[in-house]
């Protein structure tokens, strides 16, 4: 999920749990891991003015708000580019758990956005698929799944695949 998260809140992690329930129930997909991804300071700053937190001390933040949720992780690079974030972080899973426990991992990246137009301009954009969860912008423990999309042509070098498959 990408933003500033000045500060990350509890509205962040429920947008990331109501697309998780959302994927499994709708699209048969199970979320093993989400990330907290703070933008650059220059996108940050270029949303929220000069006296925003730096990047460093977001991305601290967001690894102590992740602390007590285990699939949820902080992605400190500071990209705002979905796609270039979504394909490293399909590396690192790749990676770390190609074959675990006789099963071979396969991972597809998913982006949480908030409202319909930025659904469609980050599809438009990236074609990274995303779920549209609002209710999220708010401090609040609550948000609600608008509904969840992959672009028509989704990028060459992006590979799609999320379930876990038994081999052997």
């Amino acid at each position: 999920r990408p933003g500033t998260f000045t500060p990350p809140h509890q509205g962040d992690f429920a947008a990331l749990d109501a697309a998780r329930r959302h994927l499994a129930a709708h699209a048969d997909l199970r979320v093993v891991a989400a990330f907290l991804a703070p933008t650059s300071d220059a996108a940050a700053q270029g949303s929220l003015g000069a006296g925003v937190l730096p990047l460093d001390s977001r991305g601290a933040l967001c690894a102590l708000a992740a602390s007590t949720t285990p699939w949820v992780d902080v992605c400190s690079w500071g990209w705002s580019d979905a796609l270039r974030t979504s394909e490293r972080i399909t590396r690192e899973l790749l990676n770390r758990l190609e074959w675990v426990g006789g099963v071979r991992w396969e991972f597809e990246a998913w982006w949480v956005v908030r409202g319909g137009a930025e659904l469609g301009a980050h599809l438009r954009a990236s074609g990274v698929p995303a779920v549209c969860v609002d209710g999220a912008s708010s401090g609040e423990g609550s948000a609600e799944v608008w509904g969840a999309a992959r672009s028509p042509r989704p990028p060459a070098a992006f590979n799609p695949a999320v379930r876990a498959r038994r081999f052997g």
